[in-house]
């Protein structure tokens, strides 16, 4: 028994996510970066605000991961938006 057209295993998923997650990590790594040497500061072992943000990268991508296995396709990336937008907000 074949899959579907347009199917994938999760493998194959989570495959096709791990860009959205590194191009998460490259945009906190950068800004991070052109900020410290804007201010001509050396990095040290206390700064931890990309290290939260990387790992929040990580977050969203599992949750919309999940959400893309049991939610309808049309659904699952403004349901996870909004979800996440609540959690955050309140």
């Amino acid at each position: 028994m074949g899959l579907g057209p347009g199917a994938l295993t999760i493998p194959d998923r989570g495959e096709h996510s791990l860009p959205r997650c590194d191009a998460g990590w490259f945009m906190l790594i950068l800004a991070a970066a052109l900020r410290l040497i804007q201010e001509d500061v050396a990095p040290n072992s206390t700064v931890c605000a990309p290290w939260f943000g990387m790992l929040l990268c990580v977050a969203h991508v599992v949750i919309g991961f999940t959400a893309g296995l049991h939610v309808p396709r049309l659904l699952a990336a403004p349901l996870v938006a909004v979800v996440t937008w609540v959690l955050v907000a309140f």
